[in-house]
């Protein structure tokens, strides 16, 4: 899918799915280490994110699921930082 698209696809998505946010990549309404376990899961390919797992987990807006989304998930749950 082009980035473009993607892009609007995906603004739509959160416009339809409201309670999905940034960096809760588990699915459960909080941002917490679950969702770091399961993004290092995926980076490690022992588990495969849908669609909705991948857009909450592209918390650095870059269109790929990969360390650098883990390392601010896991500042933000270790209170480093305020927001993702």
């Amino acid at each position: 899918m082009q980035k473009s698209l993607r892009r609007k696809t995906d603004a739509l998505l959160w416009q339809i799915l409201p309670t999905t946010k940034n960096g809760d990549v588990d699915l459960d309404g909080n941002v917490a280490i679950g969702d770091v376990r399961v993004v290092l899961r995926s980076i490690c390919q022992k588990i495969e994110l849908n669609e909705m797992q991948e857009l909450a987990a592209d918390v650095e807006k870059d269109d790929k699921v990969d360390i650098k989304d883990l390392r601010k998930i896991l500042r933000y749950v270790c209170g480093k930082i305020d927001s993702l």
